[in-house]
């Protein structure tokens, strides 16, 4: 599970469905007794938008504002885990300000889809900063002459044209396209091109044993994916730089990759008998 109540020093996990959402009555109920001296006290909601495990599904906004209800009803704040939050907003049409508005803190990163080259942001109150800038200080963190890595995350929270989030559309029409030109090869199972809401493409193969010698041979074409972690699931993501000449690319070395591990048939070639 991508969500958690964060208890004491631990995190509880809770279920999720198909949208990459918790159950709110399991939020609550997962509250620890404040009372009970042999209980951690519950002092954190955290939930990740978008949420990988689901397919990188986006989290709408009042999902978002009631997940922060249970929260602060039960007296603890929110975090959203907000590494591709613009993700999440683009595919919703709404902005980052509205998604993240029953948030107490947030984190988003600039490299992955905003394609910087490094960093990841930590937002929230001035009083909660200076206690996160502390936090590192205490534990060894920090960097000198860090502009320039801020540069380009200057640029790529641009608007428009001249930034980077905008074009994330690109990246989930390109998923959608892969998720299209695979799904129905022999030996993929699991994916439904309509789950394709963000730039996260996950299937599975009909024989889970041969993911890393498939990814072995997907690889030997020229493309890329990974072998998730947590279960039989294959990953392909899609980013700036990938153009949808490059998923046509990774489409046809998905179905050699099958034909070369045994699970698809190897294509009919075609003969020409001359005649006497």
């Amino acid at each position: 599970a991508n969500y958690a109540v964060v208890v004491g020093a631990s995190m509880k996990l809770l279920p999720w469905d198909d949208g990459g959402r918790m159950n709110l009555d399991d939020i609550r109920r997962a509250w620890r007794n404040p009372k009970d001296v042999h209980e951690p006290l519950t002092s954190l909601v955290m939930l990740e938008n978008t949420h990988s495990d689901s397919m990188a599904q986006p989290l709408p906004a009042d999902y978002v504002a009631a997940v922060g209800k249970v929260a602060h009803d039960g007296g603890v704040p929110l975090h959203v885990d907000g590494a591709r939050i613009f993700n999440a907003a683009i595919a919703l049409n709404t902005t980052v300000k509205e998604l993240l508005a029953p948030a107490d803190s947030a984190t988003f990163c600039l490299s992955k889809g905003l394609a910087c080259p490094i960093g990841s942001v930590i937002v929230g109150r001035r009083d909660f900063i200076w206690q996160a800038r502390r936090a590192r200080k205490l534990l060894g963190g920090g960097m000198r002459q860090v502009g320039t890595l801020a540069a380009p995350g200057l640029i790529a929270l641009r608007d428009g044209p001249d930034g980077m989030i905008q074009r994330l559309a690109e990246d989930h029409v390109n998923a959608r396209r892969l998720a299209d030109g695979i799904a129905d090869m022999p030996g993929v199972v699991g994916l439904n091109p309509a789950r394709v809401r963000t730039n996260f493409v996950f299937f599975e193969l009909s024989k889970p044993e041969l993911r890393m010698p498939f990814l072995d041979a997907l690889e030997r074409t020229g493309t890329q994916m990974i072998d998730y972690p947590g279960g039989d699931l294959i990953r392909g993501v899609t980013h700036y730089g990938i153009t949808s000449d490059d998923v046509d690319h990774a489409i046809a070395g998905v179905r050699q990759a099958l034909t070369d591990v045994g699970l698809a048939p190897a294509p009919a070639t075609a003969a020409v008998v001359a005649g006497g």
